[in-house]
């Protein structure tokens, strides 16, 4: 009886301790979550800014809104809300080229996080770094004329 009741103490210590290293491994299913939520934040804002630079290249002027962006042909503007609350991302026109693009992060960037933050890697003014960010509401200032789309979709095809 003594040795059923030491293998299932063994068995029982195998798994708490394999559970464990899981977590410490991946993160809470909360952590896990968030960071999922803060990676789908990102890439919307880095698909809104795609298409602002898309925008301005027709247009030569930005858009009064994310709405108007969406609704113009030709454009590809993606999701203008939150994932987790709905709320409309904030977009400030600063004037006829800078606009602000705002969003709330649950967790702040970390290496891991950039190291493929989009499927298309931004090279130039606007690569990775850029849109590294704090647990809190962020403003990224967007200056359309110093990286348009042209210019980023040549160097991913020169690349």
């Amino acid at each position: 009886m003594t040795h059923q009741r030491l293998f299932v103490f063994l068995v029982t210590a195998v798994v708490t301790a394999t559970a464990a290293y899981g977590f410490w491994l991946s993160g809470s299913p909360s952590a896990e979550r968030a960071r999922r939520l803060d990676a789908q934040r990102l890439n919307d804002l880095q698909q809104i800014s795609y298409g602002m630079d898309r925008y301005w290249e027709l247009n030569r002027k930005l858009p009064s809104s994310l709405e108007e962006a969406q609704r113009m042909r030709h454009i590809f503007v993606g999701n203008i809300t939150d994932p987790e609350t709905r709320d409309p991302y904030a977009f400030v026109r600063q004037d006829e080229d800078t606009y602000d693009l705002c969003a709330h992060f649950s967790l702040p960037s970390s290496a891991k996080d950039q190291a493929f933050p989009s499927p298309y890697p931004i090279q130039g003014p606007r690569e990775n770094s850029f849109w590294n960010h704090a647990a809190d509401r962020v403003c990224f200032t967007i200056d359309v004329t110093t990286s348009t789309t042209k210019e980023k979709w040549s160097s991913l095809i020169a690349d």
